[in-house]
């Protein structure tokens, strides 16, 4: 509906039209007249009373209506209106603002972001009934409110009823009581009033502040209601559009400069809340430190005391603000308070990452010492991690040196509690500088944890064997602990875990970390060290090479895939040549210092079978032809058998290029002749070429049967040898009977659904019979010249007319064996689960076998009928034991 008109904007202020609401399925409350005019910024005109007074002949009438829930609106009379506005005329003209007493009412905060109202939230059901109550009770206090004369009130009793008020919506007495009784009023329901008052909240006095500044105080409370009033809500049954603490942040920032100007006007109650939603960690509040600076800045200036911890979380924010003298001015400011009031663990963590995040480790390191020796749980020793990092970023002399050495206290202070995490952080830090060797000596500490030689053989007892230090309870480093420089000497692996499956797990974890280029420092690693990596690990990194999806990451696998395909070939071309010239045992590599060589010796494993079906499901995706025709040639003359999965994908590619041809033949090649074993994914692929294959729109009609392709019958009589006894997915039971329908093959359709019942479990569905029906309705349809239609449009009469005909014949047959089971105390209606879906079954067979009778009758072919048909099929497709007609007409 187009928006209204500015002059009526105040006071259509959440209506919906008639049409608008028919289409919604949520009910909109129409805004209530009495408070809509209640919150009017002071210039609402004047309603003149009397039938003597004038009204200007050039301002429209207003009339105003109330929507009822079916719809329909009924006329507000004019004097309920007249007197409430009359009263409040009164109190006006006396110098009074009604704001003073109960605050502007602003409906936009019942209002999501884009000014619409929230939707129904069907959770809010259970809580609507105990809501009823306290709304009845606050509609009888607003009825009262209405008969007291507001401008007679003095300051002293406007002061009394505003306590009182304030009593009632913080305490769960009644709201009516202290209040004298009145008439009773026709002032309509409110429930949004009724939400936003009864809160245990103390709100701002908007009284202490300027006018100008009351509007804005006043949505703060409200902001704040909605957040008391959400807090304990499930995050899921908010809706998307509400974010409480949004709405909170833009009306503090509104309000800012009023709360500054009047900083003590604000309770402490007040001040609490704030600090609390703003500090919150949520995905909603994402700017959180500089939402705590600015609130820990205006508490401050209110002459708000910050507990220690809030201090030290308000230091945090202005340090990462970029106010880091200020920083570390109030963090030593902190320091001199009593040693009770001073959160121990979380004063010194804080210090040492601001002097580790500015480089002044040496500061940092005595802050850590002090921490340590004044804390007894073993966990204190975390706090060397960012002294770890800092040394290392330093990339000074020495600076490898210490962070080890600060590591290795570390270990063995807290090696038995480090966790997986632990480990991960310290290795990382070494990754990251190319420390290699340091970082595996940190995995093997994490894989000797728990092991009963850990003691002798980690990176502690080793440490203390080359550098010749026993004291390491104290974090000061020795001179001689800077004096080695070969870092393989700190990390040698043990005999039994320095191969490559060590560092394959190693691979397999940074992997699954999605730490990709750690990973390949792993692999660089192990060429230095001579250890040639396992086909399967490197697999794993190139197939995560290619999910990342960046150019480089794309480079690096298809490199590392071909090295990888070459050493393979190589390794045929060896086996070849010791063949040729009849030599015996394996080759090896030997170091040389009297022949050097200008090429790198690079240990590369041999590819497999997923190495060739990485590559070609990542040259499908990207559609690379010539890549594809290479990597075949590569794995004809690297001699490795395909494996299912590739065979599936090289299928989808040539499903992908039309060659359903290709297909089959590479198939039939690579099952019966190559000994592949096929999987329901497979035949997924075949039923999907063969069902496009007999589709009659991609056929033309003098060809039904295309070329060098397969016959349904041939294809299940495969799958039924080769496939699965179990696990068939209902898309590919689908394929089967659509395509059986595609080839008018009625015998054939019957055969499979007795088969496919007998083999997996599975019945007919609706879709199944929604197939067989379009089928026969299909079936001998022509149109003026006699050819047959390519498609079946279900929109003509004729096609409409055959599908009635086909639905009349299969209920014909339901009636009957409705009639049947009733003669054997059976009710057709009450069948549950599998046996009413072998009716169905039945049902389906009989009508198919009554389409082929009829067609064979047609043909008028002698000593062949359908129960012949339906042997001779299922023999056919591999299935001699589902004769669906025999065995039926035995029963």
């Amino acid at each position: 509906m187009p928006p209204p008109h500015r002059f009526l904007a105040s006071r259509l202020q959440g209506y919906v039209c008639r049409a608008c609401l028919s289409k919604s399925q949520v009910t909109i409350r129409q805004q209530p007249i009495w408070l809509s005019r209640n919150a009017t910024d002071g210039r609402r005109r004047t309603i003149l009373k009397g039938a003597s007074q004038q009204v200007d002949p050039q301002e429209p009438e207003i009339r105003l209506f109330e929507q009822m829930p079916d719809g329909t609106r009924v006329e507000v009379q004019a004097d309920l209106l007249n007197g409430i506005e009359g009263q409040l005329r009164g109190y006006e003209e006396n110098g009074h603002s009604v704001e003073e007493l109960v605050g502007p009412v602003d409906f936009e905060s019942f209002q999501d972001g884009d000014g619409q109202h929230y939707s129904y939230d069907p959770k809010l059901r259970e809580s609507m009934d105990a809501m009823t109550k306290e709304t009845e009770e606050l509609e009888a206090l607003v009825e009262k409110l209405e008969n007291i004369d507001l401008g007679a009130l003095s300051a002293e009793d406007r002061a009394k009823l505003r306590e009182e008020l304030l009593e009632t919506a913080t305490t769960d007495r009644s709201p009516t009581e202290g209040i004298p009784k009145a008439a009773p009023s026709p002032a309509p329901r409110c429930e949004s009033i009724a939400l936003s008052t009864r809160v245990n909240l103390l709100p701002i006095p908007i009284e202490s502040f300027d006018k100008e500044h009351r509007t804005h105080i006043a949505r703060l409370n409200q902001a704040l209601v909605r957040n008391q009033m959400t807090a304990g809500r499930a995050l899921a049954s908010r809706s998307i559009n509400r974010d409480p603490a949004k709405h909170l942040w833009k009306a503090y920032l509104l309000c800012q400069n009023a709360i500054r100007s009047s900083p003590h006007a604000i309770p402490p109650r007040v001040w609490d809340i704030l600090w609390e939603m703003f500090t919150a960690k949520n995905e909603s509040n994402l700017d959180r430190m500089r939402r705590i600076k600015v609130i820990g800045e205006d508490m401050r200036s209110a002459g708000i005391h910050l507990s220690p911890p809030r201090m030290l979380l308000y230091l945090e924010s202005i340090f990462i603000s970029g106010d880091r003298d200020i920083a570390f001015k109030e963090w030593k400011a902190i320091g001199n308070l009593p040693k009770d009031q001073i959160p121990f663990k979380e004063y010194y963590e804080l210090g040492v990452r601001m002097f580790c995040q500015v480089g002044n480790v040496e500061q940092a390191l005595r802050a850590a010492e002090i921490y340590l020796h004044r804390s007894q749980d073993p966990s204190r020793f975390r706090v060397l991690l960012p002294v770890i990092q800092a040394y290392l970023n330093l990339k000074g002399e020495n600076s490898v040196q210490r962070a080890w050495a600060l590591y290795i206290r570390m270990n063995f202070r807290f090696g038995p509690q480090m966790t997986m995490g632990d480990y991960d952080a310290v290795s990382k830090m070494f990754l990251t500088v190319n420390q290699t060797d340091l970082a595996l000596g940190v995995f093997k500490d994490m894989m000797l944890t728990g092991n009963t030689s850990a003691a002798e053989q980690n990176s502690t007892a080793q440490y203390r064997k080359v550098v010749g230090v026993d004291q390491l309870g104290s974090v000061a480093i020795q001179n001689r602990e800077l004096n080695w420089e070969n870092p393989r000497a700190l990390a040698n692996l043990p005999a039994q875990i320095n191969n490559r499956f060590f560092f394959g797990s190693w691979i397999k974890k940074l992997i699954g970390d999605a730490k990709l280029d750690a990973a390949k420092q792993v692999f660089d690693l192990m060429q230095a060290r001579r250890i040639k990596p396992d086909s399967r690990h490197m697999n794993g990194l190139i197939g995560a090479w290619f999910r990342h999806g960046s150019e480089r990451s794309q480079n690096l696998a298809e490199d590392m895939a071909w090295r990888m395909i070459r050493a393979r070939l190589d390794v045929v071309k060896g086996r070849n040549a010791a063949a040729a010239y009849d030599l015996e045992g394996s080759t090896r590599v030997v170091k040389t210092d009297t022949l050097p060589s200008s090429k790198p010796l690079v240990l590369i494993p041999s590819a497999t079978i997923e190495t060739f079906a990485i590559l070609i499901m990542e040259y499908r995706r990207r559609q690379k032809s010539a890549l594809i025709s290479e990597l075949l040639d590569a794995l004809r003359r690297a001699r490795i058998r395909p494996s299912t999965f590739f065979m599936n994908e090289l299928l989808s590619w040539y499903a992908r290029i039309h060659r359903k041809g290709w297909a089959w033949d590479t198939y039939y090649v690579l099952s019966r002749e190559l000994g592949v074993q096929p999987d329901f994914i497979t035949y997924e692929i075949l039923w999907m070429l063969l069902k496009k294959a007999m589709d009659p729109v991609r056929t033309s009609s003098s060809k039904q049967q295309p070329e060098s392709f397969i016959t349904c019958r041939k294809l299940f009589a495969d799958m039924m040898e080769r496939g699965g006894k179990e696990g068939l997915p209902q898309e590919v039971y689908d394929l089967i009977i659509l395509s059986f329908s595609h080839a008018f093959d009625q015998t054939g359709t019957a055969v499979a659904l007795r088969a496919l019942q007998q083999r997996f479990g599975m019945y007919p569905t609706l879709e199944t019979t929604r197939t067989i029906v379009l089928q026969l309705a299909r079936l001998g349809l022509t149109d003026d010249r006699g050819i047959k239609p390519k498609r079946l449009n279900i929109r003509k009469p004729l096609t409409q007319e055959r599908i009635a005909t086909v639905t009349r014949i299969l209920e014909k047959f339901r009636e009957q064996r409705v009639e049947v089971l009733s003669q054997q105390g059976i009710a057709f209606d009450e069948l549950q689960s599998d046996a009413k879906a072998e009716e169905m079954l039945l049902l389906l067979s009989d009508l198919l076998r009554y389409v082929a009778h009829a067609r064979i009758t047609a043909e008028q072919r002698h000593n062949y009928n359908a129960a012949i048909a339906s042997k001779t099929a299922a023999e056919q497709m591999g299935v001699p034991d589902c004769v669906p007609w025999v065995a039926y007409n035995q029963s």
